[in-house]
C-alpha cells in the first residue's frame, strides 16, 4: 500500500508564495485556490497532500499543476514534499517545460519586444536574485546564471518591503519577490535545476542582454486585486 504523501510547512509555505504570484487565470483554481493556500500555509504543520486537493476548486484536476507536482512526487517516492522539492519543480525542468508548451502556441510578435518570448518564459520560472537597488523602477535584482540578467519592477508582496536589504538573495517568480531567501540549499537546487536544462539556458542566452522590466510584462490590475486578498 503506497505512503500517504504530506507536504511540509516549508513545502507549503514556498508553494503558497509561488501561486499567490501567478495571475488567476494561469492558476488552477483561480483566486478562490490562492485563499485556500494562503490559509493553510498559516497552520505551520505538515498537511496530507489529498487533503490539500480536496479542498481545491480545480476543474481537470489531471491537467492541473498538482497533479503533475504529485505525479512527480509519487514517480520518486516520496514521502513527504518540502521546500527543496516545490524549489526543483518551478525552478527546474518540469515547470520549464509546461511554459515553453505556453510558449509554443502563443504569438508575442504583437509585444514589439524581439526578446519577449526569452523573458517570459524566464520570468515564470522560480528565480534566485540578489536585489542589487531601489529605484524609480522599483525593487532591481540580477540573476546571475549562465548569463547576468537584470531584473526592473519587482514587486514585494504587501508588508514585506522592510524585510528586503541591497544585496539580499531573493526569490522572484512571474514579476513578484515572493520572499527574502535565507536557505542556501534552496539557492544550490535552483541553479543545478537551471544549470541543467538546456530550454532554460537558451532562454538566458536569448534574452541578449536585455533588461527584464516587469512593468511591461505583467498586467498590473490582477496584481494590485490579488495582492489585497492577502493583507
Amino acid at each position: 500500500m503506497p505512503k500517504e504523501l504530506y507536504i511540509s510547512e516549508r513545502g507549503m509555505d514556498l508553494l503558497e508564495r509561488v501561486i499567490r504570484s501567478c495571475p488567476p487565470e494561469m492558476t488552477n483554481g483561480g483566486l478562490e485556490a490562492k485563499k485556500i493556500l494562503f490559509n493553510l500555509s498559516r497552520k505551520k504543520d505538515p498537511v496530507k497532500w489529498s487533503d490539500l486537493v480536496a479542498t481545491l476548486p480545480v476543474e481537470h484536476f489531471e491537467l492541473s499543476i498538482f497533479a503533475h507536482i504529485q505525479s512527480i512526487a509519487e514517480e520518486k517516492s516520496v514521502a513527504e514534499i518540502d521546500d527543496l522539492f516545490i524549489a526543483d519543480y518551478f525552478g527546474g525542468s518540469p515547470h520549464i517545460d509546461r511554459v515553453r508548451g505556453f510558449v509554443k502556441y502563443h504569438d508575442f510578435s504583437m509585444t514589439g519586444d524581439l526578446h519577449y518570448e526569452p523573458k517570459f518564459l524566464v520570468s515564470h520560472i522560480l528565480l534566485p536574485v540578489q536585489i542589487v537597488d531601489v529605484s524609480e523602477h522599483g525593487f532591481v535584482g540580477v540573476y546571475h546564471g549562465n548569463v547576468d540578467i537584470i531584473m526592473k519592477n519587482l514587486i514585494p508582496y504587501v508588508g514585506e518591503s522592510r524585510l528586503i536589504e541591497a544585496s539580499a538573495t531573493v526569490l522572484c517568480h512571474h514579476s513578484s519577490i515572493i520572499s527574502v531567501c535565507s536557505r542556501y540549499e534552496v539557492v544550490d537546487a535552483l541553479m543545478k535545476a537551471q544549470f541543467s536544462s538546456e530550454t532554460f539556458s537558451s532562454s538566458c542566452l536569448g534574452i541578449k542582454g536585455a533588461v527584464i522590466d516587469h512593468a511591461r510584462m505583467i498586467s498590473f490590475p490582477w496584481a494590485k486585486q490579488a495582492q489585497k486578498l492577502f493583507r
